[in-house]
């Protein structure tokens, strides 16, 4: 689990503690920008991962 990679998002974590974070990747969205999202779609796999798919909503 650990050499698997992790995405965070997160409004008030300034640094991740934990081992192969990615958090000086690609933002999915500029600084400041405020969005809605809505959950478009969560599928559960057996092994414990949940797919998340979200929609981004017009304010």
């Amino acid at each position: 689990m650990n050499a698997l990679p992790k995405y965070v998002a997160s409004r008030t974590l300034e640094k991740a503690r934990w081992h192969n974070t990615l958090g000086r990747g690609i933002r999915l969205f500029p600084d400041g920008l405020a969005t809605t999202l809505s959950l478009a779609e969560c599928r559960p796999f057996g092994d414990g991962i949940v797919l998340l798919r979200y929609l981004s909503r017009p304010r």
